[in-house]
Formats: C-alpha cells, sequence, structure tokens
C-alpha cells in the first residue's frame, strides 16, 4: 500500500475496539481529531476526526463507497454475520430510490401523528418513575419509554429481552468479531427465532412501520424482499441508538444542574439541548465507507480499497467548526451541524422519529423533575457501535 500513498496519513497504534478504548474513548477521539486523517495499523482502515473531511467523504460517493458496507468489516466477502442494510449499503442511484420511498414511510407528517402517543406515553412513564424517586437513567427512562412507544410505532412486538439482545447484537456485528460482539451473539442466539417471527408480514400490526415498509414492497415501490430488510433496519438502527441518544442526554443533563434549570425555566430549548446532547455524546461512534481508487483527502493521500472510518465523537468536537467544543451548552447555535446522524446522501432517515422520541421524553421530564442527581458513577456498555451507559444511577427530584 506504501508505494501508492504520496503523502500518507500519521499513523496511530490504538485498537478502538478494545475495550479500555471504548470504556475510555478520549484520548483515541483527541488524536483521530488532531490529525484530521489517520491510518489504524490495528483495524487496516483509515479514521476521520476532522469536520470538513468527513464532510468531503460523505458526499463524495464516487471515491467513498457504502457499498462495501458501513460497518468495519466488507460485507461482500464471505462470512458476515450480520444482515446487511439494503437501504444504507449501497450508493446513488440505486439508494436514492429506496430512500425516497422510505422517506415518505417517516416522512415528518407521519412522525407528527405519533407525537400525542409519545407525550401521553412519556407522561405516564414519568409519573410512574416520580414515585420511585431513586432509578436507572438507562434501563427505567431510555429503555423502557423506547419499547413501550416503538412497539407501537413500529407496529411489532417488543419483548424487552430478546429485543435488546437482538439489536444489541445486531449492531455489534457492526464492528469486528471480537469478544465483545461474540458475547452480544450469544446472549441474542436463545432470541433469534422470537426475531425472525416477529418482523414477518403475518405479524406486522396495520399502520406501523414495518406494515408500511411491506405495503411498500407489496405495491411495487421496493424490491421484492425488502420489506423484511427494512424490518431488521427500523429495529437495529431505531432502537438501541436511540435509548443510548436518551441516556447520554440524561447523563449530561445530570452533570450540568445549571442546563437542566435552563431547560425547567425555558422548556422551549429542550430540542436545541437534545441536538446539543448528540453532538456533544453522539450515541453512534463510527459509520464506514471504502476508498474506490487513490484520492486525497484533506491533506493526505489515501491508497484504494480501503475501510475509512468516521469517528462522530471526534469530529463533533473539532475546534475549527465548534467555539468551546468542549462545553455542554443547551442554547448553543449550530449544534445540529455535528455529524451524530452523519450527513451527505445517507444521512440517518429516521432521525426525525428519534428526535421526537427523545424530545418527548425529555420534555416530560422538565416539566415534573426540578433535578436530576447522580447518585453514582454511571458506568458505560463495552459496544462496538454504540456509546452507552449500561447503567445510570439518577435520582428524580420532583418539582
Amino acid at each position: 500500500m506504501d508505494d501508492m500513498i504520496i503523502s500518507a496519513p500519521p499513523i496511530l497504534e490504538f485498537d478502538p475496539y478494545a475495550e479500555d478504548v471504548i470504556l475510555d474513548p478520549a484520548p483515541f477521539l483527541a488524536a483521530v481529531r488532531n490529525a484530521g486523517v489517520a491510518y489504524l495499523p490495528a483495524n487496516e482502515a483509515y479514521a476521520v476526526g476532522g469536520m470538513d473531511e468527513a464532510v468531503q467523504l460523505s458526499k463524495d460517493f464516487d471515491s467513498f463507497t457504502s457499498s462495501h458496507g458501513i460497518g468495519l468489516l466488507d460485507i461482500t466477502k464471505p462470512g458476515l454475520l450480520r444482515p446487511t442494510n439494503a437501504l444504507q449499503e449501497c450508493d446513488p442511484p440505486q439508494h436514492s430510490q429506496l430512500r425516497k420511498v422510505v422517506q415518505k414511510i417517516l416522512s415528518p407528517s407521519r412522525v407528527r401523528g405519533f407525537q400525542e402517543l409519545l407525550a401521553e406515553r412519556a407522561r405516564i412513564l414519568v409519573d410512574d418513575l416520580l414515585e420511585k424517586g431513586s432509578v436507572d437513567g438507562t434501563r427505567d427512562i431510555a429503555q423502557a419509554f423506547i419499547l413501550d412507544v416503538f412497539s407501537s410505532v413500529a407496529g411489532i412486538d417488543l419483548p424487552a429481552e430478546p429485543a435488546i439482545a437482538t439489536s444489541n447484537m445486531m449492531l455489534n456485528l457492526m464492528g469486528p468479531v471480537n469478544e465483545v460482539s461474540q458475547r452480544a451473539m450469544a446472549a441474542a442466539e436463545p432470541h433469534l427465532p422470537w426475531f425472525n417471527e416477529a418482523i414477518t408480514r403475518r405479524n406486522a400490526a396495520p399502520g406501523g412501520l414495518v406494515d408500511l415498509a411491506y405495503q411498500a414492497e407489496e405495491e411495487g415501490l421496493l424490491p421484492e424482499g425488502i420489506g423484511g430488510n427494512m424490518a431488521i433496519v427500523f429495529v437495529g438502527g431505531g432502537f438501541d441508538s436511540t435509548i443510548a441518544g436518551i441516556a447520554n442526554a440524561l447523563r449530561l443533563l445530570a452533570l450540568h444542574p445549571a442546563e437542566w434549570a435552563r431547560l425547567r425555566s425555558d422548556p422551549t430549548l429542550v430540542p436545541a439541548a437534545i441536538n446539543e446532547a448528540i453532538r456533544f455524546d453522539p450515541p453512534f461512534r463510527v459509520y464506514y465507507r471504502m476508498t474506490t481508487r487513490p484520492v486525497k483527502l484533506g491533506a493526505f493521500d489515501l491508497a484504494p480499497q480501503t475501510k475509512i472510518g468516521v469517528w462522530m465523537g471526534a469530529v463533533n468536537r473539532d475546534p475549527r467548526h465548534f467555539d468551546r467544543p468542549d462545553e455542554f451548552d443547551v442554547s448553543r447555535r449550530g449544534a445540529h451541524a455535528g455529524l451524530g446522524f452523519g450527513t451527505g446522501p445517507h444521512n440517518c432517515v429516521g432521525q426525525i422519529l428519534a428526535k421526537a422520541e427523545t424530545e418527548a421524553i425529555i420534555s416530560a421530564l422538565v416539566r415534573k423533575v426540578a433535578r436530576l442527581e447522580l447518585t453514582g458513577t454511571p458506568q458505560y456498555e463495552a459496544h462496538n457501535q454504540v456509546r452507552m451507559p449500561g447503567k445510570l444511577p439518577l435520582r428524580l427530584h420532583p418539582g
């Protein structure tokens, strides 16, 4: 590969999938951010930590293709253990045609139709939690809320243990086959027959997202077989990541009581606070492309046929694009410009729903909780793809 490179990116001796780096990613993210682009021998892949470079990569699908997978492993090679994402793991024009249909399923008007349901379920959950006082922010708030509402929105039955295990497995397999993903596979294995049955056409409730995907296939708007694939994508992409986004936001708001007080005094800041939480601590760690040819990215020349990952926790604190990047500010202007949901043709098509769900539960808490208090140290999960506290001990002070 060295013969093909004129100006090579710096080499970083990090393995971002090592458990110690997963649990404490800050040194790795800072190194990638400072480099802009780097090469990781541990993964045989490039890493992007600069905003300009990330935007260039995300919009240039001729040089940086999604057709080899948006995870670390090349989906065109044998032995892949996860289902592919028919929507995201392709390039325009195929991607554009599929996305147009899925955008109608997840349109702003359809999501607005769910808002009354989301608000009511959030109100009921917060009332119940206030009676307890001490809760786990991940399990009792984020997981409980998303399990409740996503079952209704997607139109499939999602019991807690199998839903969490299967989603966890699918997302962990976006990274390498390592000890983390092997544990996730072992935990999910007993539940795979349930999952394969739950997402079938006959079990899709009328009007839910899964039903609408199957309808689009039946009407010829989606290719044969894509309806079932979209059901997998809805669960894999819209479940753990939203739980993580809510849990990360709760942790940040508990750590910054003055920012919580600002939301209490001005609840119209909640959408901006959500954008800021996603910028500051994005739920997805990374997304990949593959170089199709020798190409220049930023100041560096890259070799062809090499995976390249955009590490969102690095990019979203790029000081060239964000003033005070390491400060959490719920009124920050431009926080939505972070790449927590990607950018370019492949930006997350489900982000409207994810933000609506997050806004519903945060708003319900803002109305009735005077203070969020951390009562212990948050414990992050070892997860290849998602940044999420597995335990988030909180006390909810009513007011």
